[in-house]
């Protein structure tokens, strides 16, 4: 029987295992922390439920590419409960509001009684999306006769793609109203460009981006438990050192604990981590260098998390919602939008009457070294001091819940760095610009066989979607390999 190590029990690697392990494989997944998971992951905070990754998760639509990985792996069963939100986001400045709904019709309605001057682009805007529909739709297929890849659409789709490289902030411009600008401009978290916030739009208008009850907790639970099930190992608090490699072949890994010999070894951790940390700078990968070099062009997408708890909460703030507000700075950042995401719509965020809500700000890799460079005695001080500055800044529209408010959490790119080794305390990889195009790669490393990298790196974007695509994706070459 074949022996595969994984390194690294987060989406990707539970991923790759679980299906290896399926497939006859003698499986070992090795993982630095107590619990499986990496950034997808939770926790508990005076009582309450802190769920630090999912804000929706794509692959909740049945009949999904997506979908039918997270049901081949036990994520997502036929008893899982999948909560529909009804707004992708909602907008308030100066006393206005407005939406993404994921009824596009009423959207689109609702923006041109909003900014009739704006008809035109709205008009364009909105055809956009809903030929983006169709692209997620047709790529998003099972039946692979039926199956195209979304790039290759959009590349042949010069009508769609035309002009909506640009950042958001600059393509916001094109309209003239100052809600409509905004709502585009805080339209999606991180650093993508209009392209991709429409295309993730237009995935949670055709019904794939829900959020599974209960938040990330059970669904992780839900796939390690099937693995273990069909007889996997699972080794926790034990952290790899270096991967072994005899005439440029991987065969094994050295652990604070011990070494452990296979004939395959998958990192599931970040790529940069993984060449100089596990394999001591002996092989190179280009263009994750070139990436890198130049990262203030495919910045990394990051954030500073605030986690409070809103006693006698009355369900009053739309989910999420987004505030217009006198700027701030946080980080290296000044930001003029604060995201607002109350859990109301699920009862596993209640502590009694009394609901989370998160703050969130935008951060890449600057604000990472700003944290970094910041005296340890500070440091817990500054993260405090800007959670309380947020809080007033809620409280200041939300006044009925003066008195209210319990500070549970907050955190920085530092600590998802601590957590998994991830490239500048990242939660996705390297952002999809107007100054860089969309990449993948094979998780191969030249000149060193038997290895593979299977992360959420492996493409841009990143994320879940990249993260359980990767697994997947590096599972089936293994597979190949053994003519399975």
């Amino acid at each position: 029987m074949k022996k595969v190590i994984v390194i690294g029990a987060g989406v990707a690697g539970l991923c790759a295992a679980t299906k290896l392990r399926k497939n006859g494989y003698e499986v070992t997944i090795i993982e630095k922390n107590n619990f499986a998971g990496g950034l997808a992951t939770g926790y508990y905070k005076n009582g309450y439920y802190i769920d630090a990754c999912l804000h929706w998760l794509m692959g909740t639509k049945d009949n999904t590419i997506i979908n039918s990985i997270w049901r081949e792996i036990g994520g997502i069963t036929d008893d899982t409960k999948i909560i529909k939100l009804d707004n992708f986001a909602t907008f308030e400045m100066d006393g206005k509001t407005v939406r993404f709904s994921r009824d596009l019709n009423k959207t689109e309605q609702e923006w041109l009684e909003i900014s009739p001057i704006d008809k035109k682009q709205i008009t364009k805007f909105f055809n956009c999306i809903r030929a983006l529909e169709n692209v997620w739709n047709v790529s998003q297929q099972v039946d692979k006769e039926k199956h195209i890849h979304f790039w290759d659409l959009i590349k042949n789709s010069k009508e769609i793609y035309r002009g909506l490289r640009k950042q958001r902030d600059k393509f916001s411009l094109h309209f003239k109203s100052k809600l409509l600008q905004f709502a585009i401009k805080y339209g999606e978290t991180g650093y993508n460009n209009t392209l991709f916030f429409m295309l993730v739009y237009a995935s949670f208008c055709t019904g794939d981006s829900n959020v599974p009850y209960g938040g990330i907790i059970p669904l992780i639970n839900r796939v390690k438990e099937y693995y273990l099930s069909l007889g996997g190992e699972l080794l926790l608090n034990e952290e790899v050192k270096e991967i072994l490699t005899i005439d440029n072949k991987a065969v094994g890994v050295v652990t604070n604990n011990g070494t452990y010999y296979g004939d395959y070894v998958i990192s599931a951790v970040d790529p940069i981590y993984t060449l100089d940390n596990l394999l001591k700078k002996k092989y190179r990968f280009k263009k994750y260098e070139k990436l890198d070099k130049k990262v203030k062009k495919n910045p990394i997408s990051s954030c500073f998390n605030v986690f409070i708890g809103v006693h006698d909460y009355k369900n009053d703030i739309e989910v999420p919602t987004v505030l217009s507000i006198d700027p701030i700075k946080v980080g290296t950042k000044s930001v003029d939008g604060l995201l607002i995401r109350p859990y109301s719509f699920d009862d596993s965020f209640f502590k009694g009457d009394s609901c989370v809500v998160s703050f969130y700000i935008d951060q890449d890799q600057a604000d990472f070294n700003y944290y970094k460079n910041l005296k340890e005695s500070y440091y817990a001080n500054y993260k405090k001091e800007k959670g309380e500055e947020i809080i007033n800044i809620f409280l200041k529209r939300y006044p009925q819940y003066k008195n209210k408010v319990e500070l549970l959490t907050c955190f920085t790119p530092l600590e998802l760095n601590k957590l998994t080794n991830t490239r500048y305390g990242s939660l996705q990889a390297y952002s999809f610009t107007d100054k860089s195009f969309f990449y993948e790669i094979d998780g191969t490393l030249k000149g060193l066989d038997s290895f593979y990298m299977c992360t959420q790196w492996n493409r841009s974007i990143g994320g879940s979607p990249s993260a359980i695509l990767a697994g997947n994706k590096i599972a089936d070459k293994i597979l190949k390999n053994s003519n399975k």
